[in-house]
């Protein structure tokens, strides 16, 4: 059976000193298909303190994403999906803030970050100064960077959501791994949302669970913080063989193999002798010299280096054999460590010409 996502997501809210909390934040996990062919999606927002309006336009950014996101076709790619989002409803926020008249400063004006975890991959969207973060270890590493500008001595919101009729977005996408949480957190605030607002939930295709609250809302408000506090932690449990387009996506980032022969070792692997050369592949008789286990390697020909589409058909036929669980087809080894080059293992099978 083909590995699934499981996410564990914690979330939390405090006002803190403040008498209201403008923060807003939730998560989807879709039923089937969509789970498979949308992903989870996951946002915050946090409304700016100078309006009145900052509350509802961190909650229609918020739904208004989670909810339009999965309603778009799933032949969409992440981006274009997300996108196309975003601009309708920053369209949106903007118009409100003119048929109030106020200043834009003063209308529906929030900062907003989100992730989508596709597959193996995490895809950012991010806007104003809520922060994405990747825990791993010890280490705490941005993923994003603040948009704030300092005035008169004064640190100011450079870019928000509904500020200007068509906001520019900050995208990026970086490789999900397990035990790896990842973390949103308005610069001085954390929340959750209201009763109501609770995501749905399946495990079909995506299994979830929710961590339990930590003590991390205390200490900014020990240390005087006057902000709101919102804080979601994702967790990433265990991830899934991968889809299609993420595999594909890959071939740009991997070296075709140098010329292989006996005695060479390669990617951990010694190579014992050929088995067989096309002018589309070649076909290899290895030992990991880790575990000693004997296996066979694939790697294209080298001329396939110059022609990218042939590169991408060779990493489909590894995505497609990994899917095939049959005693009459050979088995593709789903990938257990880093690879620089393209290449596939399979497990050896005794026979004849």
């Amino acid at each position: 059976m083909a590995a699934i996502l499981s996410l564990s997501i914690g979330r939390h809210s405090a006002a803190g000193a403040k008498a209201s909390n403008q923060d807003f934040d939730g998560f989807v996990v879709p039923e089937p298909p969509l789970a498979a062919t949308k992903g989870v999606a996951i946002a915050l927002a946090d409304g700016i303190s100078t309006s009145l309006h900052g509350r509802i336009a961190a909650e229609t950014a918020v739904k208004s994403f989670l909810s339009d996101y999965y309603c778009t076709s799933e032949a969409w790619s992440v981006k274009s999906s997300g996108l196309r989002v975003l601009a309708a409803t920053n369209a949106w926020l903007h118009a409100e803030t003119q048929r109030a008249r106020v200043d834009r400063d003063c209308g529906h004006v929030c900062a907003f970050s989100a992730m989508v975890v596709k597959s193996r991959t995490a895809h950012l969207f991010h806007v104003g100064d809520a922060r994405i973060l990747r825990l791993e270890g010890r280490s705490l590493d941005p993923l994003t960077t603040d948009h704030r500008i300092v005035a008169g001595g004064e640190s100011l919101l450079a870019r928000g959501w509904g500020r200007i009729p068509s906001s520019r977005w900050r995208r990026g996408r970086c490789r999900s791994r397990s035990a790896t949480s990842s973390c949103w957190r308005p610069t001085g605030s954390m929340n959750t949302s209201p009763p109501g607002s609770s995501p749905m939930r399946s495990r079909p295709r995506v299994a979830i669970s929710t961590a339990r609250r930590g003590r991390s809302s205390r200490r900014p408000f020990a240390r005087g913080s006057p902000d709101n506090l919102t804080v979601q932690v994702v967790r990433v449990d265990a991830l899934s063989d991968g889809h299609a387009e993420e595999v594909l996506g890959r071939a740009a980032d991997l070296a075709p193999p140098p010329p292989l022969s006996a005695r060479m070792v390669f990617e951990g692997y010694r190579i014992l002798r050929e088995l067989k050369a096309t002018h589309r592949s070649h076909i290899l008789l290895a030992e990991d010299v880790e575990t000693g286990e004997t296996v066979v390697l694939k790697t294209p020909s080298v001329d396939a280096g110059a022609e990218p589409e042939r590169l991408k058909r060779f990493m489909m036929e590894e995505w497609i054999a990994r899917r095939i669980d049959s005693a009459h087809v050979v088995k593709a080894r789903a990938p257990d460590r880093r690879r620089d080059h393209l290449y596939v293992v399979m497990e050896p099978l005794e026979g004849g010409p």
